[in-house]
């Protein structure tokens, strides 16, 4: 018999395996807002504070702090917390800001009228920060002083401090010429 009969055989063998338990954690704080600018609402005269929603790969930005104070001697106070956080099951946050502070919104806003700010006679530093899903904080935005000048009606505005700024520092970078 001159035939050759070849045959292709696989087999897969394995053992039940164990079962592991992996916690998984992000720890990436998000960046801070950026493009932080000023204006008038001129009906209210009122200044109005933007900004940009920072770049964030993780797309899990949920909450906005806007801070301000009077001058670089004094330190941020929280005026307003925008919480847009949509999650199903939402994270506790690391830092509790007073109910009042707090606005809850369906969708994020970028901008923030200062009610509490007199154009005749007041000046305010103002500074962003982002809070992700996990809870954790970025650094300051930008800090901007703000000032009106009555003859030209208008707001001045000075950039003092780059983005990045830790919260427990704020004049970390601010430029000694200020």
């Amino acid at each position: 018999n001159d035939e050759i009969e070849f045959q292709i055989g696989s087999y897969i063998i394995g053992s039940e395996g164990k079962t592991l338990s992996v916690r998984c954690t992000e720890n990436i704080t998000p960046k801070p807002p950026g493009h932080i600018r000023a204006r008038i609402d001129y009906e209210d005269q009122k200044p109005i504070i933007s900004w940009e929603f920072p770049v964030n790969p993780q797309r899990d930005v949920k909450r906005f702090q806007i801070f301000k104070r009077n001058n670089i001697f004094s330190p941020f106070t929280l005026v307003r917390e925008y919480d847009f956080d949509n999650s199903e099951i939402r994270s506790s946050v690391n830092e509790i800001a007073l109910s009042e502070n707090v606005e809850r919104m369906a969708y994020p806003d970028t901008i923030y009228t200062d009610f509490d700010f007199d154009l005749k006679k007041d000046v305010a530093i103002y500074a962003i920060a982002s809070v992700d899903a996990h809870g954790l904080s970025s650094t300051y935005s930008p800090q901007i002083l703000i000032r009106y000048d009555k003859f030209s009606n208008k707001l001045i505005t000075d950039i003092i401090s780059p983005p990045g700024a830790p919260k427990p520092y704020p004049n970390l970078y601010i430029d000694e010429d200020f």
